[in-house]
């Protein structure tokens, strides 16, 4: 029995889901209910863990996080009318229905299982250690054509993830493109197990969470796992380019279909031609038709996830010394050097070229304004030295082995980014670069999904301590309270800056310039002088002390820091000002988390007529990911800023917070940015400032075109 209600707020009638009905909820989740007999049957409407987000007649699951336990909310949420709540505990005599169950989680996973059954729509399962969401998002286009597809939005590919993807399903929709992220070994299982895929794709097999997995064997074991829930019918689709899933022969009696640069495929591709930023041009050839596709995403991934192998005869044709080959390539009219991993062998060759040349090297981590911090001691620097920076994001465990590639005897100072997720990774970047100087720019939000905690934090951003030069300098933000528990790293006292006099590198005196930047005065070593800090927000200041820091290290005198730190140029993506369509428009949609989205904010604050925030999704933020964007929310909300427009799947909960907050905030959202996109012009206005703010996954950089076109 399904009530068809109408939702007061937006107007219409809400559909139930099919066939989750309080009773086979119950059955499905091994729960008790405990509640009137009359709703035995019937069925809820959505299902939601954000208590901010409750749709009359939904089923409540309340998710217990390291910072947010969803059962102190019950009480709340069946007040705006849930039809039942999940609960992990025994909640006595209410005046509202409940099931208990030994785990909400566990819950959610056997009732996605579930509802999938009684829907019975075919799933394409997608995973991979690169490229999984490009190939979802391609493989959605694709079925779009003839098809009503749901994929999965964002970073919903977990064990949470996956099944809150599922419950968005409705009858209408034909095919669910679902991608299924894993990092261990059994994950996979647990996710194949609700999606019991009717198609399952797998990328490639490259060099991802090796810290749980070990080995690519380790890997291609664990992705494989979705073989044991294939549907009896189904497709398995793999990549015959790849070494490891080359191997795969049989699938539960099925034979896969493999696709790659080889005519020996049934799925392959020849005359490419890269179309630089226009895409990508190539011939497919299938069941025995050809044609000439026009992709219009740049990258040779976007033919497929491409294994460098494959063009070890085209590179040694222009005249290349010599190759690393993870395999026996036999004989050759070329020399090759056979090793275990490439990867491995990139990062040990990176090691032993920095020992060589022994150029002392400037280490960056920090949850928020590496990259920013990294261009500001890079400036600083380079008054009186040579300096190598990291470009780009090239931070991370090939990023940074390029980086010192680049390296040449008349560089006198490598500034290197240090960017990581999990533990063990900042082990094997510091491992390579062995800093002589050391910076942490503070303990925030990031990579909670493997982190869990700031504590967890701290713990893997340190792990750096451990490769210091034994006469090298650790230099701290003294304002961070995580980061001020640190009293001796190796032996050696670390420097701290801040705001606060007690500091040997501080200021005072700032003053906000608006969107024309900073001004403050510093003080370091019994000197000091007021400096202009050329790039806007609060944080510019923390970044100035900390290659004040640096700069003194080195041996630079106040005067030439400031004179570094005055001429600091803005990256594109990263807070870049530009002037666009008569608007003034702030380009920060490289990345983003909680504490750079305030930042960001409070900039816009000091902009010329309407203030106008475009905000996006924010990735990598764990359980808790919901809260947190609605903590940007209220923030948002209580700043001097006229309109805010979000776009994605998280960002609705951020305007529904901003605008409890401001209740004469003009706000809208849309789910996707192909929504806004055509908008974009008549939402905004000459003489506008626009700040245009995201995680990188979000694609706000088509937003910042949309302005230039």
């Amino acid at each position: 029995m399904c009530l068809r209600r109408r939702d007061r707020r937006l107007g219409h009638f809400i559909k139930c889901m099919r066939g989750l009905t309080i009773e086979r909820i119950c059955k499905a989740c091994k729960g008790t209910y405990h509640g009137p007999e009359e709703l035995w049957k019937q069925e809820i409407t959505s299902v939601s863990t954000d208590s901010r987000k409750i749709e009359e007649g939904c089923l409540y699951v309340p998710i217990v996080g390291t910072r947010v336990d969803g059962h102190s909310f019950i009480s709340q949420v069946m007040e705006k009318k849930a039809l039942v709540t999940f609960s992990e505990r025994d909640l006595g005599e209410t005046a509202y229905p409940w099931i208990r169950v030994d785990s909400s989680l566990q819950a959610v996973k056997d009732l996605a299982e579930e509802y999938l059954k009684i829907l019975n729509i075919p799933v394409v399962g997608i995973s991979g250690s690169v490229g999984k969401t490009s190939t979802k998002e391609m493989i959605a286009a694709v079925l779009s054509v003839k098809f009503r597809v749901l994929k999965t939005l964002g970073n919903f590919n977990n064990e949470l993830g996956l099944p809150l993807t599922v419950f968005r399903l409705r009858d209408e929709d034909e095919i669910a493109v679902l991608e299924m992220g894993i990092s261990d070994f059994g994950e996979m299982t647990r996710l194949a197990r609700i999606a019991r895929p009717k198609v399952e794709v797998i990328t490639n097999i490259g060099w991802c969470h090796l810290e749980n997995l070990k080995t690519r064997d380790g890997i291609l074991k664990a992705k494989t796992e979705m073989f044991d829930w294939i549907q009896k019918d189904g497709t398995v689709i793999l990549n015959g380019d790849d070494d490891k899933l080359s191997t795969v022969i049989d699938v539960q009696g099925i034979r896969p279909v493999f696709f790659g640069l080889q005519d020996k495929f049934p799925v392959w591709a020849d005359e490419i031609e890269n179309l630089g930023l226009m895409g990508m041009r190539c011939r497919i050839h299938a069941e025995g038709e050809t044609q000439t596709v026009h992709i219009p995403l740049p990258g040779n991934h976007m033919v497929y996830n491409v294994d460098g192998h494959s063009f070890i005869s085209q590179v040694m044709e222009k005249k290349a010394l010599v190759t690393f080959s993870e395999r026996d390539l036999g004989e050759t009219a070329y020399p090759w050097i056979r090793v275990d991993s490439s990867l491995q062998a990139v990062k040990d060759l990176a090691e032993e070229y920095l020992k060589i040349l022994n150029i002392p090297v400037v280490g960056i981590s920090g949850s928020v304004g590496k990259t920013s911090t990294k261009e500001m001691i890079a400036a600083v620097l380079s008054v009186k030295f040579r300096v190598l920076k990291t470009l780009g994001n090239f931070n991370n465990e090939l990023g940074l082995p390029l980086t010192v590639f680049r390296l040449r005897d008349e560089d006198e100072i490598a500034v290197l980014e240090m960017g990581i997720s999990d533990f063990g990774e900042m082990t094997r970047l510091a491992r390579i670069a062995r800093p002589k100087v050391e910076v942490i720019t503070n303990i925030g939000w990031c990579h909670l999904e493997n982190l869990k905690t700031r504590d967890g934090i701290l713990k893997a951003k340190t792990e750096m301590f451990d490769w210091i030069q034994k006469d090298g300098t650790v230099i701290l933000n003294g304002d961070d309270d995580k980061l001020s528990t640190v009293i001796d790293v190796q032996g050696i006292r670390p420097v701290f800056f801040g705001l606060q006099d007690k500091f040997p590198v501080w200021a005072d005196e700032i003053e906000n310039l608006g969107l024309m930047g900073m001004r403050c005065r510093i003080h370091a070593e019994g000197e000091t002088q007021t400096v202009h800090i050329p790039l806007p927000g609060n944080h510019m200041v923390y970044n100035a002390l900390a290659g004040t820091a640096v700069g003194l290290s080195f041996g630079m005198t106040l005067p030439e820091i400031c004179q570094g730190i005055e001429s600091l140029k803005p990256l594109s993506g990263r807070f870049n000002i530009l002037s666009l369509a008569g608007r003034t428009v702030v380009d920060d949609c490289y990345n983003a988390n909680p504490v750079s989205m305030k930042a960001s904010l409070e900039v816009l604050e000091n902009g010329t007529g309407r203030k106008v925030a475009i905000l996006g999704d924010m990735g990598e933020l764990g359980e808790n990911e919901a809260a947190l964007h609605e903590e940007v929310g209220e923030f948002a909300g209580g700043l001097n800023i006229d309109i805010l427009y979000t776009v994605g799947t998280l960002t609705k909960g951020l305007e529904q917070k901003a605008k409890e907050k401001n209740p004469r905030l003009s706000t809208q959202h849309f789910d996707t940015l192909e929504e806004l996109l055509p908008q974009l012009m008549e939402k905004t206005a000459p003489g506008d400032t626009v700040l245009v703010k995201a995680s990188h996954f979000m694609h706000f950089e088509k937003i910042i075109e949309a302005f230039k076109n």
